[in-house]
């Protein structure tokens, strides 16, 4: 009998961390019923929005709370389903969840993915260390991971700060990792193609934020900008745009082109122009512990990626091998990997190899889904021993 997953709580569905584990979940057969519920939404950006959204947070909570809970009690009698999974970005719906799953006496699994603190503290830096607003996210989500049964996490580097951290069991804490969805992310010819005749594209793709440390490749932009034919294109927008852009302005970088194009507009048309994709170089804590999308997404599109060296990444990949490395905030040892790569046709082509070979056996959707199906079944028969 195929495994029944109610999809849980106020997650976003089109947030790539969902929608893969949802598409990937349906291709190996499961079956997932949803209840879902909307929540105010905020501008990552904007410390504004952010303070905003968490003054309506306690407003609009408890009803949302109870309205997740009879949704979910009323699907539970109409589907008899398996197991409970609460999407990334549900944090303050895990205690309705959990009144849910001991009510019916199923397994509660929490897709945290990443620390609500964490993130607002120490990478976006939307609140201060050590002040009481830091305090009580803390309290807070420390408590929404004592009620769940399992939690996901993205690597083992982060699963080790997450239980050191929070003091959790680790036997309840289970990395699996980010992925792609390849309808979105492919490049089925498999074909290296200039922008123009001539020109070594080397593209960033996604939300510029601090954890990126997109500042180190533009001033390596600046010293590759002795050979005219590299060309960067950095797509997308986000927390650090505005400093960029005046970055690049600053240096007088003519080799360095900004494009606030998404998905539906044909962003990805320039991304499977790359010649080299570009990752992150920060050395940042929460960055360095990570594995981020855009090297996956890179990855799926048989384009080499190049990125800091963090313990997230190399629980997974090797240098020169399926990934390039580089020195994290070192715009010389960017640099110094470009002209590498534009200089070797055959490493970029083997790092492309393998990189998708290696995306396809674990990054894929369904890759992603067999080893939550095998994390949900571990945990259903446990609840049942």
């Amino acid at each position: 009998m195929n495994l029944k997953i109610c999809y849980f709580g106020a997650y976003s569905k089109t947030y790539s961390r969902n929608a893969i584990n949802i598409y990937g979940l349906n291709e190996c057969g499961a079956k997932i019923v949803f209840c879902h519920v909307g929540k105010p939404k905020f501008k990552s950006e904007s410390r504004f929005s952010f303070i905003l959204c968490a003054a309506l947070y306690p407003i609009t909570l408890p009803a949302r709370s109870a309205y997740s809970f009879f949704k979910g009690l009323f699907l539970y009698f109409y589907h008899s389903y398996d197991i409970i999974l609460v999407g990334y970005q549900g944090h303050f719906d895990v205690p309705a969840a959990f009144l849910l799953s001991r009510i019916i006496r199923k397994p509660l699994v929490f897709d945290a993915l990443e620390s609500l603190y964490d993130v607002f503290a120490n990478d976006k830096k939307l609140i201060r260390k050590g002040s009481l607003l830091a305090k009580i996210i803390f309290v807070l989500e420390k408590f929404i991971y004592i009620l769940c049964d399992i939690i996901l996490i993205d690597t083992e580097s982060n699963k080790r700060f997450f239980t050191q951290l929070f003091r959790i069991q680790q036997d309840k804490v289970f990395a699996t990792q980010l992925g792609a969805d390849d309808r979105i992310y492919n490049n089925n010819s498999g074909v290296y193609r200039a922008k123009q005749p001539g020109i070594f594209n080397v593209v960033f793709y996604g939300q510029q934020a601090p954890l990126h440390g997109l500042k180190y490749a533009i001033q390596a932009a600046d010293i590759c900008k002795r050979d005219p034919s590299i060309q960067f294109f950095l797509v997308g927008g986000g927390q650090s745009y505005n400093e960029n852009v005046a970055l690049v302005k600053e240096l007088g970088l003519a080799n360095v082109t900004f494009s606030t194009l998404t998905e539906a507009t044909g962003a990805l048309d320039i991304v499977r122009a790359a010649d080299i994709m570009l990752g992150v170089f920060a050395n940042n804590d929460t960055g360095l512990r990570s594995i981020p999308n855009k090297v996956i997404q890179g990855m799926a599109m048989k384009i080499p990626v190049l990125t800091g060296q963090g313990v997230g990444v190399s629980e997974k990949f090797k240098h020169k091998k399926d990934i390039y490395l580089c020195s994290t905030e070192n715009p010389r040892s960017i640099a110094d990997a470009i002209f590498e790569l534009k200089s070797d046709a055959a490493l970029r082509e083997t790092i492309a190899k393998n990189g998708y070979a290696l995306y396809r056996q674990q990054f894929s959707p369904k890759a992603i889904a067999s080893k939550l199906i095998e994390i949900f079944n571990g945990a259903i028969h446990k609840k049942y021993e």
